[in-house]
């Protein structure tokens, strides 16, 4: 379990930074997104194997049932869930790609 300063601290983050967003037409609050992240891909297992490639990333509560292939709707658009990319007690980060979906 998180200690509860950390939990207030990445709320107060999200609640900086993040803007008020629905997943699947449901409400979850805050979420940031930040465009064109560093991202290794992590394949193969040297340092000339593992290419940085960009993408964009969104940021949830961890208390926030997600799933790959669900529609943020952001301020900044609309956005398909694409893969886990960390995940933590208080947050999870999450790779988007831009969807037509509204």
């Amino acid at each position: 379990m998180a200690l509860p300063i950390f939990q207030r601290m990445a709320a107060a983050a999200r609640a900086k930074l993040g803007e008020v967003s629905t997943l699947n037409g449901l409400g979850i609050g805050k979420v940031n997104l930040q465009k064109h992240v560093a991202v290794d891909s992590g394949i193969g297992d040297t340092a000339n194997d593992n290419p940085t490639v960009f993408r964009d990333v969104a940021t949830f509560d961890a208390a926030t049932v997600i799933r790959t292939g669900d529609i943020l709707a952001h301020p900044d658009g609309t956005y398909k869930i694409d893969a886990k990319l960390s995940r933590s007690e208080y947050r999870q980060t999450y790779i988007v790609v831009p969807s037509t979906v509204v």
